[in-house]
Protein backbone atom coordinates (compact mmCIF):
# COMPACT_ATOMS: atom_id res chain seq x y z
CA UNK A 1 0.00 0.00 0.00
CA UNK A 2 1.75 3.26 -0.80
CA UNK A 3 1.28 5.79 1.74
CA UNK A 4 3.33 8.71 3.47
CA UNK A 5 5.52 7.96 5.44
CA UNK A 6 4.78 9.47 8.98
CA UNK A 7 7.55 9.72 11.97
CA UNK A 8 7.79 10.67 15.60
CA UNK A 9 10.82 11.27 16.93
CA UNK A 10 10.69 11.51 21.23
CA UNK A 11 14.02 12.59 23.16
CA UNK A 12 13.99 13.27 27.12
CA UNK A 13 9.99 13.18 27.18
CA UNK A 14 8.32 11.31 29.91
CA UNK A 15 9.38 7.53 30.14
CA UNK A 16 11.47 7.76 27.09
CA UNK A 17 14.81 8.66 26.80
CA UNK A 18 14.72 8.13 23.14
CA UNK A 19 12.12 6.68 20.66
CA UNK A 20 11.72 7.07 16.57
CA UNK A 21 8.42 5.72 15.18
CA UNK A 22 7.65 5.64 11.81
CA UNK A 23 4.00 4.39 11.56
CA UNK A 24 3.27 1.27 8.78
CA UNK A 25 0.43 -0.27 7.59
CA UNK A 26 0.11 -1.63 10.71
CA UNK A 27 2.52 -0.45 13.94
CA UNK A 28 2.74 -2.32 17.09
CA UNK A 29 4.41 -1.18 20.26
CA UNK A 30 5.10 -3.38 22.51
CA UNK A 31 6.83 -3.29 26.11
CA UNK A 32 6.13 -3.26 29.96
CA UNK A 33 3.92 -0.92 31.91
CA UNK A 34 5.08 2.64 31.97
CA UNK A 35 7.25 2.69 28.95
CA UNK A 36 5.74 5.19 27.33
CA UNK A 37 3.54 3.00 24.77
CA UNK A 38 -0.12 4.95 25.18
CA UNK A 39 2.27 8.25 25.29
CA UNK A 40 3.54 7.62 21.84
CA UNK A 41 -0.37 6.73 21.02
CA UNK A 42 -1.44 9.80 22.21
CA UNK A 43 1.23 12.15 20.60
CA UNK A 44 0.43 10.52 17.12
CA UNK A 45 -3.49 11.21 18.01
CA UNK A 46 -3.15 14.99 19.27
CA UNK A 47 -0.53 16.05 16.27
CA UNK A 48 -2.32 14.61 13.36
CA UNK A 49 -5.77 15.82 14.85
CA UNK A 50 -4.66 18.77 16.04
CA UNK A 51 -2.68 19.73 12.13
CA UNK A 52 -6.05 18.23 10.46
CA UNK A 53 -8.72 20.13 12.51
CA UNK A 54 -6.65 23.62 12.59
CA UNK A 55 -8.04 25.25 9.88
CA UNK A 56 -11.75 24.47 11.16
CA UNK A 57 -10.81 25.66 14.96
CA UNK A 58 -9.21 29.73 13.24
CA UNK A 59 -12.59 29.41 11.37
CA UNK A 60 -14.87 28.80 14.65
CA UNK A 61 -12.48 31.21 16.45
CA UNK A 62 -13.08 33.86 14.05
CA UNK A 63 -17.26 32.99 13.59
CA UNK A 64 -17.49 33.74 17.44
CA UNK A 65 -17.02 37.23 16.84
CA UNK A 66 -19.86 37.39 14.43
CA UNK A 67 -21.93 34.55 15.73
CA UNK A 68 -23.98 37.44 17.96
CA UNK A 69 -24.12 39.54 15.55
CA UNK A 70 -25.82 37.31 13.05
CA UNK A 71 -28.16 36.51 15.84
CA UNK A 72 -29.23 39.93 15.85
CA UNK A 73 -29.72 40.00 11.76
CA UNK A 74 -31.74 37.17 12.01
CA UNK A 75 -33.97 38.63 15.26
CA UNK A 76 -34.14 42.30 13.09
CA UNK A 77 -35.30 40.38 9.82
CA UNK A 78 -38.01 38.30 11.63
CA UNK A 79 -39.22 41.62 12.39
CA UNK A 80 -39.70 43.18 9.03
CA UNK A 81 -40.77 40.29 8.03
CA UNK A 82 -43.26 39.37 10.44
CA UNK A 83 -43.74 42.78 12.56
CA UNK A 84 -42.39 41.43 15.76
CA UNK A 85 -40.02 38.99 17.00
CA UNK A 86 -42.24 36.28 18.29
CA UNK A 87 -43.39 35.10 14.71
CA UNK A 88 -40.18 35.55 12.69
CA UNK A 89 -38.31 32.91 15.40
CA UNK A 90 -38.51 30.23 12.56
CA UNK A 91 -37.19 32.69 10.37
CA UNK A 92 -34.25 33.62 12.81
CA UNK A 93 -33.38 30.01 13.41
CA UNK A 94 -33.11 29.56 9.80
CA UNK A 95 -30.79 32.17 9.23
CA UNK A 96 -27.94 31.37 11.68
CA UNK A 97 -28.44 27.59 10.81
CA UNK A 98 -27.74 28.48 7.36
CA UNK A 99 -24.44 30.57 8.56
CA UNK A 100 -23.77 27.70 10.58
CA UNK A 101 -24.07 25.30 7.79
CA UNK A 102 -21.87 26.95 5.16
CA UNK A 103 -19.11 28.12 7.97
CA UNK A 104 -16.57 25.24 7.04
CA UNK A 105 -17.72 24.88 3.37
CA UNK A 106 -16.67 28.14 1.72
CA UNK A 107 -13.20 30.29 1.77
CA UNK A 108 -14.19 32.89 5.16
CA UNK A 109 -13.77 35.64 2.86
CA UNK A 110 -17.30 34.43 1.57
CA UNK A 111 -18.81 34.20 4.70
CA UNK A 112 -18.04 37.43 5.52
CA UNK A 113 -19.59 38.79 2.49
CA UNK A 114 -22.61 36.44 2.82
CA UNK A 115 -23.05 38.78 6.37
CA UNK A 116 -22.49 41.72 5.04
CA UNK A 117 -25.01 40.82 1.97
CA UNK A 118 -28.08 40.02 4.15
CA UNK A 119 -27.31 43.55 5.82
CA UNK A 120 -27.33 44.94 2.90
CA UNK A 121 -30.50 43.63 1.89
CA UNK A 122 -31.95 44.70 5.09
CA UNK A 123 -30.98 48.21 5.04
CA UNK A 124 -32.71 48.15 1.34
CA UNK A 125 -35.85 47.19 2.88
CA UNK A 126 -35.87 49.97 5.46
CA UNK A 127 -34.93 52.78 3.22
CA UNK A 128 -38.06 51.14 0.47
CA UNK A 129 -40.35 51.49 3.93
CA UNK A 130 -39.50 54.55 5.47
CA UNK A 131 -42.86 55.61 5.23
CA UNK A 132 -43.82 52.18 7.10
CA UNK A 133 -44.65 52.64 10.24
CA UNK A 134 -44.31 48.84 11.26
CA UNK A 135 -41.01 48.85 9.70
CA UNK A 136 -39.74 52.10 11.72
CA UNK A 137 -40.89 50.35 14.80
CA UNK A 138 -39.46 47.15 13.98
CA UNK A 139 -36.27 49.12 13.88
CA UNK A 140 -36.24 50.77 17.03
CA UNK A 141 -37.27 48.22 19.00
CA UNK A 142 -34.26 46.46 17.69
CA UNK A 143 -31.69 48.81 18.39
CA UNK A 144 -33.26 49.62 22.28
CA UNK A 145 -32.80 45.74 22.83
CA UNK A 146 -29.48 45.58 21.16
CA UNK A 147 -28.53 48.86 23.77
CA UNK A 148 -28.09 48.86 27.54
CA UNK A 149 -28.44 52.57 27.32
CA UNK A 150 -30.43 53.43 24.31
CA UNK A 151 -27.34 54.87 22.97
CA UNK A 152 -27.30 53.19 19.23
CA UNK A 153 -28.83 54.47 16.26
CA UNK A 154 -29.02 53.31 12.74
CA UNK A 155 -25.72 55.01 11.40
CA UNK A 156 -23.49 53.71 14.48
CA UNK A 157 -24.87 49.84 14.02
CA UNK A 158 -23.69 50.44 10.64
CA UNK A 159 -20.41 51.47 11.61
CA UNK A 160 -20.24 49.07 14.19
CA UNK A 161 -20.93 46.58 11.85
CA UNK A 162 -18.43 46.99 9.45
CA UNK A 163 -15.68 47.14 12.27
CA UNK A 164 -16.86 43.47 13.17
CA UNK A 165 -16.67 42.37 9.71
CA UNK A 166 -13.25 43.94 9.29
CA UNK A 167 -12.01 42.65 13.00
CA UNK A 168 -13.41 39.41 12.24
CA UNK A 169 -11.63 38.75 8.98
CA UNK A 170 -8.19 39.65 10.51
CA UNK A 171 -8.75 37.69 13.57
CA UNK A 172 -8.74 34.80 11.00
CA UNK A 173 -5.94 35.81 8.58
CA UNK A 174 -3.77 36.31 11.86
CA UNK A 175 -4.74 32.82 13.64
CA UNK A 176 -3.80 30.94 9.66
CA UNK A 177 -0.30 33.22 9.46
CA UNK A 178 0.54 32.59 13.00
CA UNK A 179 -0.35 28.66 12.89
CA UNK A 180 2.12 27.30 15.03
CA UNK A 181 2.12 29.57 18.11
CA UNK A 182 -1.36 29.63 18.21
CA UNK A 183 -1.97 25.88 17.87
CA UNK A 184 0.60 25.34 20.52
CA UNK A 185 -0.68 27.88 22.98
CA UNK A 186 -4.63 28.19 22.28
CA UNK A 187 -5.97 25.78 20.10
CA UNK A 188 -4.45 22.68 21.71
CA UNK A 189 -5.33 22.37 25.79
CA UNK A 190 -5.86 18.67 26.12
CA UNK A 191 -1.61 18.85 24.91
CA UNK A 192 -0.99 21.12 27.07
CA UNK A 193 0.71 19.06 29.66
CA UNK A 194 3.59 18.96 26.97
CA UNK A 195 4.94 22.09 29.26
CA UNK A 196 5.32 19.94 32.03
CA UNK A 197 7.73 17.96 30.96
CA UNK A 198 11.60 18.59 29.41
CA UNK A 199 12.36 16.97 25.84
CA UNK A 200 12.06 17.01 22.30
CA UNK A 201 8.79 16.13 19.70
CA UNK A 202 9.32 15.99 15.90
CA UNK A 203 6.86 14.85 13.53
CA UNK A 204 7.31 14.83 10.35
CA UNK A 205 5.71 13.26 7.15
CA UNK A 206 8.45 12.37 4.76
CA UNK A 207 10.95 14.71 4.69
CA UNK A 208 8.71 17.58 5.69
CA UNK A 209 8.67 18.54 9.62
CA UNK A 210 4.90 19.12 10.58
CA UNK A 211 5.64 19.88 13.98
CA UNK A 212 8.74 20.59 16.04
CA UNK A 213 8.73 21.75 19.55
CA UNK A 214 11.67 21.26 21.92
CA UNK A 215 12.32 22.26 25.51
CA UNK A 216 15.10 22.30 28.03
CA UNK A 217 15.34 22.20 31.51
CA UNK A 218 15.51 25.68 32.46
CA UNK A 219 13.38 27.21 29.41
CA UNK A 220 9.46 26.81 28.51
CA UNK A 221 9.03 24.53 25.21
CA UNK A 222 9.73 26.38 21.98
CA UNK A 223 7.68 25.76 18.61
CA UNK A 224 10.81 24.87 16.36
CA UNK A 225 8.79 25.02 12.69
CA UNK A 226 5.52 25.91 11.65
CA UNK A 227 2.34 23.37 12.34
CA UNK A 228 1.97 21.93 9.33
CA UNK A 229 -1.23 20.39 7.05
CA UNK A 230 -0.59 16.13 7.28
CA UNK A 231 -1.86 14.49 3.79
CA UNK A 232 -0.95 11.07 4.47
CA UNK A 233 -3.77 10.94 7.20
CA UNK A 234 -6.46 13.22 8.13
CA UNK A 235 -7.65 11.78 11.17
CA UNK A 236 -6.60 10.19 13.90
CA UNK A 237 -9.07 7.67 16.84
CA UNK A 238 -8.14 6.60 19.79
CA UNK A 239 -9.70 3.62 21.68
CA UNK A 240 -9.03 3.41 25.23
CA UNK A 241 -10.36 1.10 27.93
CA UNK A 242 -13.80 0.19 26.64
CA UNK A 243 -14.36 0.14 30.49
CA UNK A 244 -14.77 4.15 30.12
CA UNK A 245 -15.14 5.07 26.41
CA UNK A 246 -18.49 3.56 24.91
CA UNK A 247 -18.99 6.38 22.01
CA UNK A 248 -22.13 7.62 21.88
CA UNK A 249 -24.07 8.95 18.73
CA UNK A 250 -24.81 12.51 18.01
CA UNK A 251 -28.00 13.94 15.97
CA UNK A 252 -25.72 14.80 13.30
CA UNK A 253 -23.95 11.69 13.28
CA UNK A 254 -20.88 12.70 15.07
CA UNK A 255 -19.45 9.98 17.40
CA UNK A 256 -18.39 11.10 20.78
CA UNK A 257 -15.52 9.02 22.01
CA UNK A 258 -15.13 11.12 25.42
CA UNK A 259 -11.72 12.26 23.39
CA UNK A 260 -13.30 14.20 20.52
CA UNK A 261 -15.81 13.53 17.90
CA UNK A 262 -15.24 11.51 15.00
CA UNK A 263 -17.40 12.55 11.71
CA UNK A 264 -18.44 10.29 9.32
CA UNK A 265 -16.90 10.03 6.06
CA UNK A 266 -18.95 7.36 4.70
CA UNK A 267 -16.78 5.43 2.75
CA UNK A 268 -17.63 2.41 4.60
CA UNK A 269 -21.04 2.41 5.77
CA UNK A 270 -23.45 -0.27 4.21
CA UNK A 271 -20.72 -2.08 2.84
CA UNK A 272 -20.96 -6.01 3.76
CA UNK A 273 -18.96 -6.96 7.08
CA UNK A 274 -18.13 -10.25 5.71
CA UNK A 275 -18.36 -11.96 8.96
CA UNK A 276 -16.09 -9.90 11.36
CA UNK A 277 -18.05 -9.28 13.90
CA UNK A 278 -20.15 -12.44 14.03
CA UNK A 279 -18.25 -13.51 17.02
CA UNK A 280 -20.64 -11.51 18.89
CA UNK A 281 -23.94 -13.30 18.42
CA UNK A 282 -25.92 -10.71 18.09
CA UNK A 283 -26.37 -6.92 16.49
CA UNK A 284 -26.05 -3.50 17.66
CA UNK A 285 -28.76 -0.99 18.02
CA UNK A 286 -28.54 2.69 18.74
CA UNK A 287 -31.92 4.03 20.78
CA UNK A 288 -31.51 7.92 21.46
CA UNK A 289 -27.43 8.21 21.08
CA UNK A 290 -26.42 5.00 23.74
CA UNK A 291 -26.36 1.42 22.26
CA UNK A 292 -28.08 -1.82 22.81
CA UNK A 293 -26.66 -5.36 22.10
CA UNK A 294 -29.12 -7.70 20.27
CA UNK A 295 -29.15 -11.34 21.13
CA UNK A 296 -29.79 -13.89 18.24
CA UNK A 297 -32.18 -15.64 20.50
CA UNK A 298 -34.56 -13.06 20.93
CA UNK A 299 -34.49 -11.57 24.57
CA UNK A 300 -34.84 -7.84 25.26
CA UNK A 301 -32.09 -5.45 24.44
CA UNK A 302 -29.88 -5.32 26.64
CA UNK A 303 -27.56 -1.69 27.45
CA UNK A 304 -24.29 -2.04 25.91
CA UNK A 305 -22.80 -0.06 28.55
CA UNK A 306 -23.72 -2.84 31.11
CA UNK A 307 -22.28 -5.60 29.00
CA UNK A 308 -18.84 -7.54 29.21
CA UNK A 309 -15.66 -5.33 28.57
CA UNK A 310 -14.63 -8.23 25.11
CA UNK A 311 -17.76 -7.35 24.24
CA UNK A 312 -17.80 -3.83 24.30
CA UNK A 313 -14.05 -4.02 23.22
CA UNK A 314 -15.41 -5.47 20.00
CA UNK A 315 -18.36 -3.34 19.56
CA UNK A 316 -16.68 -0.39 19.47
CA UNK A 317 -14.76 -1.74 16.13
CA UNK A 318 -18.71 -2.70 14.87
CA UNK A 319 -20.03 0.62 15.77
CA UNK A 320 -17.13 2.90 13.84
CA UNK A 321 -17.09 -0.09 10.57
CA UNK A 322 -20.95 0.02 10.35
CA UNK A 323 -21.39 3.93 10.96
CA UNK A 324 -18.67 4.99 8.40
CA UNK A 325 -16.28 6.59 10.19
CA UNK A 326 -13.00 4.64 8.88
CA UNK A 327 -11.50 5.22 5.64
CA UNK A 328 -8.17 5.12 4.23
CA UNK A 329 -7.22 8.44 5.56
CA UNK A 330 -7.70 7.43 9.28
CA UNK A 331 -5.56 6.15 11.72
CA UNK A 332 -6.98 3.88 14.13
CA UNK A 333 -5.06 3.80 17.17
CA UNK A 334 -6.13 1.18 19.64
CA UNK A 335 -4.39 1.31 22.82
CA UNK A 336 -4.28 -2.23 24.66
CA UNK A 337 -7.22 -4.21 23.36
CA UNK A 338 -5.93 -7.50 24.81
CA UNK A 339 -6.68 -6.26 28.60
CA UNK A 340 -10.33 -7.18 28.65
CA UNK A 341 -10.33 -10.38 25.75
CA UNK A 342 -10.65 -13.95 26.17
CA UNK A 343 -7.39 -15.12 24.49
CA UNK A 344 -9.66 -16.86 21.67
CA UNK A 345 -10.97 -12.90 21.34
CA UNK A 346 -7.43 -11.82 21.46
CA UNK A 347 -7.24 -13.77 18.07
CA UNK A 348 -10.79 -12.59 16.81
CA UNK A 349 -10.11 -9.17 17.28
CA UNK A 350 -6.69 -8.79 15.59
CA UNK A 351 -8.23 -10.71 12.88
CA UNK A 352 -10.97 -7.92 12.16
CA UNK A 353 -8.06 -5.31 13.08
CA UNK A 354 -5.97 -6.80 10.01
CA UNK A 355 -9.20 -7.20 7.78
CA UNK A 356 -9.95 -3.25 8.34
CA UNK A 357 -6.46 -2.95 7.14
CA UNK A 358 -6.74 -4.61 4.09
CA UNK A 359 -9.99 -4.17 3.23
CA UNK A 360 -10.32 -0.03 3.63
CA UNK A 361 -6.65 0.51 4.43
CA UNK A 362 -7.06 1.72 7.76
CA UNK A 363 -3.76 2.42 9.22
CA UNK A 364 -3.39 1.32 12.21
CA UNK A 365 -1.36 1.39 15.72
CA UNK A 366 -1.57 -1.02 18.21
CA UNK A 367 0.12 -0.56 21.58
CA UNK A 368 0.34 -4.54 23.45
CA UNK A 369 1.82 -6.07 26.36
CA UNK A 370 0.25 -9.67 25.41
CA UNK A 371 1.98 -12.19 23.86
CA UNK A 372 -1.29 -13.37 21.94
CA UNK A 373 -2.34 -10.25 20.53
CA UNK A 374 1.72 -9.92 19.19
CA UNK A 375 1.55 -13.23 17.55
CA UNK A 376 -2.13 -12.98 16.22
CA UNK A 377 -0.97 -9.93 14.44
CA UNK A 378 1.96 -11.23 13.09
CA UNK A 379 -0.02 -14.66 11.89
CA UNK A 380 -2.89 -12.70 10.59
CA UNK A 381 -0.84 -10.51 8.54
CA UNK A 382 1.42 -12.89 6.95
CA UNK A 383 -1.33 -14.93 6.30
CA UNK A 384 -3.20 -11.76 4.65
CA UNK A 385 -0.60 -10.66 2.69
CA UNK A 386 0.16 -7.63 4.11
CA UNK A 387 3.69 -6.07 3.78
CA UNK A 388 3.79 -3.13 5.57
CA UNK A 389 3.74 -4.31 9.23
CA UNK A 390 6.58 -3.43 12.00
CA UNK A 391 7.10 -4.08 15.66
CA UNK A 392 8.91 -1.31 17.40
CA UNK A 393 9.46 -3.11 21.63
CA UNK A 394 10.96 -0.78 24.55
CA UNK A 395 13.90 -1.76 26.30
CA UNK A 396 15.38 0.25 29.51
CA UNK A 397 18.48 2.40 29.86
CA UNK A 398 21.11 1.06 32.00
CA UNK A 399 18.42 -0.89 33.87
CA UNK A 400 16.61 1.73 35.02
CA UNK A 401 12.65 1.74 35.60
CA UNK A 402 12.46 4.83 34.64
CA UNK A 403 14.22 5.55 30.71
CA UNK A 404 13.30 3.34 27.66
CA UNK A 405 14.46 3.68 24.59
CA UNK A 406 11.98 1.90 21.18
CA UNK A 407 13.59 -0.53 19.35
CA UNK A 408 12.58 -0.97 15.64
CA UNK A 409 11.92 -4.78 14.77
CA UNK A 410 11.06 -4.87 11.21
CA UNK A 411 8.71 -7.94 11.35
CA UNK A 412 10.98 -10.28 13.93
CA UNK A 413 8.53 -10.95 17.23
CA UNK A 414 11.28 -12.78 18.75
CA UNK A 415 12.91 -10.24 21.32
CA UNK A 416 9.50 -8.92 22.47
CA UNK A 417 8.91 -12.48 23.10
CA UNK A 418 12.17 -12.51 25.52
CA UNK A 419 10.13 -9.54 27.61
CA UNK A 420 7.32 -11.70 28.40
CA UNK A 421 9.32 -14.40 29.21
CA UNK A 422 10.65 -12.23 32.05
CA UNK A 423 7.47 -12.94 33.87
CA UNK A 424 7.83 -16.27 33.78
CA UNK A 425 11.29 -16.04 35.17
CA UNK A 426 9.40 -14.12 38.38
CA UNK A 427 7.48 -17.08 39.07
CA UNK A 428 10.22 -19.26 39.00
CA UNK A 429 12.17 -17.43 41.38
CA UNK A 430 9.54 -16.58 43.55
CA UNK A 431 9.31 -20.55 43.40
CA UNK A 432 12.94 -20.79 44.24
CA UNK A 433 13.07 -18.82 47.37
CA UNK A 434 12.38 -21.34 50.05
Amino acid sequence: MACTTLTLKLENYKAIRDATIALDDITVLSGVNASGKSTIAHVFHGIINLSATYNEWAIRSAWSMLAPLVWEIASLVGRLSNGNGYEGGALNNAIVDDFDRNLLVRPYSDTIKAVSDVLSNIGDQIVARKEDESAIRAFDVFLRNISKHNEISAENYAARVRNLLGESQAKYEELIRQRVYTAYNVAAPKMRDWLMFPGTIRFSEGDTVVYHTKKTQTSNAQPMSDLKEIYGVKRAIYIESPWTSIPTLQKDGRLDMHDGYVYPVGKLSNQPKAGLFEVLGGSLKNEDGHWQYLRKDGLPPIDLSICATGMKALSILEILHDGGYLDDDTLLIVDEPEAHLHPQWVFEYAKILVALNRKYQVRLLITSHNPDMVNAIRTIADEEGVEGLRFYVSEPVNDSPYDFTYRDLGRDIEPIFATFNKALDSIESYRGRA
